[in-house]
């Protein structure tokens, strides 16, 4: 270790390289202070490792431009007077390789090529149809449907229709879905149909 040490905004400015936002870069710096594999220093004495876990940076922006600063409810640094806070660089740096290492192992885990499918029936994107045509044939056999639907009912049972072992087809799992098309597929229907 070197022994030289930043500003709290310079670890911050460190930290941004990693790519993270000024946010994220001062979540990153109060686990390190709290797990203390990056040590806070204030005011040039080291803060104890019981004091720690107790502070967090916090980012915010002043006049267009960012201002970071340590908070604590258990920790006053002295008073009246701003404390100078300080870590240590190799320690900063060291956060910032484990930042890069975490976002190159999500990166290669999250390959959309190596993504399996989830095990079941595929969706089709064609069920807005299949649903339209079931509502048709339940309209032929019962006209008033048309004219006074009762939307939850011929939801239930469309779904129910939709769900038989020996005609299964794929419907979204939430019926709100269904019901939309079955509402703009009746509302169609009878903006078609003379009065």
């Amino acid at each position: 270790m070197s022994g030289e040490r930043c500003s709290l905004t310079q670890a911050i400015d460190i930290l941004i390289l990693a790519p993270l936002s000024p946010t994220k870069a001062a979540n990153r710096l109060t686990q390190g202070m709290r797990d203390y594999s990056c040590r806070p220093y204030c005011n040039g004495k080291m803060i104890p490792s019981n004091i720690a876990p107790r502070l967090m940076v916090v980012v915010y922006e002043n006049d267009g431009s960012w201002v970071a600063r340590i908070e604590s409810t258990t920790f006053a640094a002295g008073g009246g007077v701003q404390p100078t806070w300080e870590f240590e660089i190799d320690e900063v740096k060291a956060l910032l390789a484990a930042e890069r290492a975490r976002a190159a192992a999500a990166s290669t885990t999250t390959d959309h090529s190596r993504r399996r499918d989830p095990p079941g029936r595929k969706p089709k994107n064609d069920w807005p149809e299949d649903v339209k045509a079931a509502v048709a044939l339940k309209i032929r056999d019962d006209p008033k449907i048309l004219r006074k639907p009762n939307y939850d009912a011929l939801n239930r049972e469309i779904r129910a229709d939709f769900d038989k072992p020996d005609h299964y087809r794929w419907l979204p799992n939430d019926p709100k879905e269904t019901e939309k098309i079955i509402r703009e597929f009746l509302q169609r229907l009878r903006d078609l149909t003379p009065p």
